[in-house]
């Protein structure tokens, strides 16, 4: 899968940084996940928010969750992503993500997945981050969030895939819900056709009250059946739609506990019906307005539950609109959605914040070294053979009392939604560390390696260790075992830098290199300390041995 702006701009500028130091070119490709369970190939089906086909003029899908709308938005080539609380101003989530054909948005908690051709799987975090999650054993046709599954403590996702034979009569929809990154078959239906494999029929997925419906909808022919959670049972149901006269079910969805579906009318008017238990079929029917006027929205509208609400996604004059609508049929005010996108700042500003940062350290790392670099030529690094480098266990036990500190008090400050992920949230992040990228992840970086440089700057200068290094009695020094002055204490901190976003793992051949110079280089020296000459020593010292003479000793008397 292709990089991401983010992504590629965070690489440019290590790169960059990196560059100023060893004039060395780094480039990695992106890993990929693999499917854990691989589907018979099948042509690619309709799912339950997917327009017809793409055109040049872009296209928008919406999904949503109790209090957050998104959008997802097909070019050509590529497709981006947009999200707004309600209340608030829409915003970038990312931008320019390939592969262009997503299908099947569906939100649980705050994150949204999204779903490919041949099981490909992404997920993307409210804050603006995206990674790869599990893939699916198949192509998806419909996917929903479950809320009522025994025993989760937070919403869990289930998705249809197509469970293909070569016999018409033993075709099937296979249900598969997703628990620790791990795809898992809990139910499968048979159907009477392959024609959701064929581009006839779309196949739409909810779950209500601990029933998951499966509805799949083709010409003449629309079909409805539930699998209780609990009993592990199937119900068809015949007369579901018997109630609608002259009207067209183009989906469904759970909206307020309650199993909402939609259906378009000949004029062009759409119907808002509500599942009637008793009776196992939609009967109550509200005409969806719009100014108080009953809308025309066209045959090709698309919606998403959004809490007790639902939102609205049509086309019209060649505009796409938007607007919720209550599960009462009242709907509006409509929003022209790309007039919204064209007013919408652009989501750099964070990115442009880190590569200034990265430049004005490159700036000042130019200036200490040859602004006060020193006059006479430096002579080869060495220790008084009383000193000892300090042990590498040591220096990394130091590093980490030090730093984590730090860290946890930037994700607090920026991203403290970080600190409350979900297990399986984190587990997918720890997969594909390299494509975490939020705007508030960068704050959070860029306060916390500010804070930490600073910090080491100042206690290696007052004291010559910070408090990792005194607790584990090690101490900095330069070449000769002098106290470092300003322009090597600087140095060797502000390379760090450059070190921790490669050490983050974003250049995983030449973290090796960087973890291999204390190892190999005879005083134990990181990047850091051979650009300021400078080195981390035992705050034991050895006591010399006492130089030999030829005076022979004094006889006693």
């Amino acid at each position: 899968m292709k990089k991401s702006h983010t992504q590629r701009t965070r690489r440019y500028h290590n790169i960059s940084a990196l560059a100023m130091c060893l004039a060395v070119a780094v480039t990695a490709s992106l890993p990929r996940a693999e499917a854990t369970e691989k589907a018979p190939a099948t042509s690619p089906a309709k799912d339950n928010l997917q327009l017809e086909e793409l055109s040049e003029q872009p296209r928008f899908i919406p999904a949503g969750s109790d209090d957050m709308l998104w959008l997802v938005r097909r070019n050509q080539s590529d497709f981006d992503v947009l999200a707004r609380k309600l209340g608030e101003k829409w915003r970038w989530v990312e931008r320019a993500i390939t592969p262009p054909a997503p299908r099947c948005p569906v939100v649980t908690g705050k994150i949204l997945h999204v779903f490919f051709n041949g099981g490909a799987h992404v997920w993307f975090d409210v804050s603006g981050g995206m990674a790869i999650g599990t893939n699916t054993p198949g192509d998806v046709l419909a996917a929903c969030r479950a809320t009522n599954w025994p025993g989760q403590v937070s919403q869990s996702l289930l998705v249809a895939i197509a469970q293909s034979s070569n016999s018409k009569a033993d075709a099937a929809i296979g249900i598969f819900r997703l628990a620790a990154s791990q795809w898992t078959k809990v139910a499968q239906l048979g159907v009477a056709s392959q024609a959701w494999a064929e581009q006839k029929a779309a196949v739409h997925l909810a779950e209500v009250g601990g029933k998951v419906y499966l509805f799949l909808s083709q010409p003449g022919q629309d079909s409805l059946a539930r699998w209780d959670i609990a009993t592990g049972s199937w119900e068809k149901l015949p007369r579901a739609f018997a109630a609608v006269s002259q009207a067209r079910p183009v989906g469904i969805q759970a909206a307020g506990n309650q199993l909402i579906a939609l259906a378009t009318l000949p004029t062009g008017q759409v119907r808002l019906m509500t599942f009637d238990e008793k009776s196992r079929q939609f009967a109550s029917f509200q005409t969806v307005k719009l100014d108080d006027k009953p809308a025309r929205l066209g045959e090709e509208v698309l919606f998403s539950a959004l809490g007790d609400r639902l939102i609205l996604c049509w086309e019209n004059k060649g505009k796409t609109n938007l607007a919720t609508c209550s599960l009462t049929g009242q709907a509006g005010p409509a929003d022209d959605i790309q007039q919204l996108i064209d007013n919408m700042p652009e989501p750099e500003l964070a990115q442009r914040l880190r590569e200034y940062v990265v430049l004005g350290i490159v700036a000042v790392f130019i200036i200490i070294t040859f602004a006060l670099r020193p006059k006479d030529a430096s002579a080869m690094f060495s220790l008084p053979t009383t000193m000892k480098p300090g042990n590498l266990m040591k220096r990394v036990i130091a590093f980490g009392l030090d730093f984590t500190p730090l860290a946890i008090l930037g994700m607090a400050c920026f991203a403290p939604e970080m600190l409350n992920k979900q297990p399986e949230e984190l587990r997918a992040m720890l997969q594909a560390p390299e494509q975490i990228e939020t705007t508030a992840i960068v704050y959070a970086q860029l306060l916390t390696l500010g804070v930490y440089i600073a910090y080491c700057i100042v206690m290696e200068l007052r004291f010559g260790a910070t408090l990792g290094k005194m607790a584990l009695r090690l101490r900095v020094v330069e070449s000769g075992g002098t106290k470092p002055g300003f322009r090597a204490v600087a140095l060797r901190n502000i390379t760090k830098a450059i070190e921790l976003p490669v050490l983050a793992g974003h250049e995983i051949w030449f973290t090796a290199i960087l973890f291999m110079l204390p190892v190999i280089t005879r005083n134990r020296q990181r990047l850091g300390d051979m650009v300021a000459r400078t080195a981390v020593i035992s705050a034991k010292t050895t006591q010399a041995k006492p130089t030999p003479t030829d005076t022979p000793p004094t006889e006693k008397q």
